[in-house]
């Protein structure tokens, strides 16, 4: 490996981009190639995340590692393809 290698990326599902999206949308399990369907598609799971969260947590609770990473896939889980090991 060298130098330049150590920050290549590009077999790690992170950089991947859709097909036809001209590099600008990343690899998503819908198979959207526009960035601004793709953005509407997080932004309405995003409100499905905010309606369970304020469901699930009160406002006393203290977030865990564990919040976090639910939080996370649960907005993002079904948009887009998971890192190998995930």
């Amino acid at each position: 490996m060298t130098p330049a290698d150590r920050y290549d990326t590009t077999h790690y599902p992170e950089d991947q981009y859709e097909p036809g999206s001209n590099g600008t949308v990343l690899k998503n399990l819908p198979g959207i190639r526009n960035r601004e369907d793709l953005e509407r598609v997080e932004e309405v799971q995003f409100e499905l995340l905010m309606e369970e969260a304020i469901a699930r947590f009160d406002s006393d609770h203290r977030f865990t590692t564990q919040d976090i990473l639910w939080l996370h896939k649960f907005w993002l889980g079904e948009i887009f393809v998971a890192s190998p090991g995930k």
